[in-house]
């Protein structure tokens, strides 16, 4: 049903990328009203239990973490890591994390008090534990690329 998300489980897991590519649409991509008369989609919103958003409609608290998969054009680009980013900053969202396929770069960026943003992680492969803001999570960052090249490699 458009318009419609389903509330997250009290437990979590990682998806595949393949798993994430067979969500129902409403359940994909949350929209936020950062402003009057500016929305923003992030490929993917992370709200942590005891924060969770209305069930229907523009979302007008911040999720925890937005993540950007940085596109190919030169546009996009500049809209993931620029625009999007001061916005974000703006609107108080604390984690900012953006995944570049070309560079293969994952970067993780960290709201201050001063409502900026400040880089607290960057990796271009291997496992990374304690990432900030997410006490247990473990980033196996090759296994994120083997699951990309898959994708775009089907068998």
């Amino acid at each position: 049903m458009a318009g419609t998300r389903t509330q997250p489980s009290r437990s979590a897991r990682a998806l595949t990328l393949e798993e994430w590519d067979e969500l129902p649409e409403e359940v994909e991509g949350v929209k936020y009203g950062l402003a009057v008369g500016l929305g923003r989609k992030p490929d993917y919103s992370v709200f942590f239990a005891g924060h969770l958003p209305p069930a229907e409609g523009l979302v007008r608290i911040p999720p925890d973490i937005a993540i950007e998969i940085v596109s190919r054009s030169a546009r996009d680009r500049r809209r993931d890591r620029i625009e999007k980013y001061e916005e974000y900053a703006r609107f108080g969202i604390p984690a900012y994390w953006i995944i570049d396929p070309k560079p293969r770069t994952v970067e993780i960026f960290a709201l201050g008090d001063d409502r900026r943003y400040a880089s607290v992680f960057s990796a271009t492969g291997g496992v990374h534990g304690e990432i900030a803001g997410c006490p247990g999570l473990s980033l196996d960052i090759d296994e994120l690329w083997r699951q990309a090249d898959r994708v775009a490699r089907p068998s």
